[in-house]
Parts: C-alpha cells; sequence; structure tokens
C-alpha cells in the first residue's frame, strides 16, 4: 500500500506500507538513486522485530496521553510518536501530528 504524503510534508514524500511477509523481500529491494531516502527495516530492527502500537484490552485513550506527557524540571523530555496520541493510535499520521505538538511544546519552553 502506498501514500502520497506531499501535501502533509511539504513536500514530496511517497510512504509504502508492507505486512507480514511482504516485509523480507520489501526490504532486500534495491532503490533506485534519489535525492534523499529514509529507509527503516523494522522487521530486522532489534529493538521493535516490526512491532506497532495497538490498544490493548483494558486501555484507554487515557493510556495514550499518560505517554505524551512532558516529563522533568528544567531538562525536559518530550515524546512523540503514533502511540502518544489517543485520536490516531498506530497511524503514520498521528507520528506526524504528534510531532508538530511536540515541536510547538519545545518552542514554547525555548522561548520562555
Amino acid at each position: 500500500m502506498f501514500y502520497k504524503y506531499a501535501t502533509v510534508s511539504g513536500g514530496p514524500l511517497l510512504l509504502a506500507l508492507v505486512a507480514r511477509e511482504s516485509t523480507h523481500k520489501f526490504e532486500r529491494i534495491n532503490i533506485p538513486k534519489s535525492i534523499q531516502i529514509v529507509f527503516s527495516s523494522w522487521r530486522s530492527d532489534l529493538f521493535s522485530f516490526g512491532s506497532y502500537d495497538n490498544v490493548s484490552v483494558g486501555a484507554s485513550g487515557d493510556d495514550n496521553e499518560i505517554l505524551a506527557e512532558t516529563l522533568g524540571e528544567g531538562r525536559l523530555f518530550f515524546f512523540a510518536g503514533e502511540s502518544t496520541t489517543r485520536n490516531y493510535p498506530a497511524t503514520l499520521h498521528g507520528a506526524f501530528l504528534t510531532r508538530l505538538r511536540e515541536a510547538a511544546k519545545v518552542a514554547h519552553h525555548a522561548s520562555v
């Protein structure tokens, strides 16, 4: 499944979502030369092994909001990603929107 995110990203961005057995083949394809490539191999990543966010039985959007809380005093830690949004968990746009949310928080704290 391919998504064209140019209108959201402000520039040319093509995203491919690949699942299950296809990931093994997809990680081995030759990618033609381009201006910039960002490529992740989640299936072989020792820290994720192809994982993704999911809402467990008994969980609620409150859990996502807890993960999004800023931590620390003085030196702050900000958290973005698909797991930190109540409205769009387990989605690319959820991760993208939380990046913007946290960037705004960083900018606010930097100007205080």
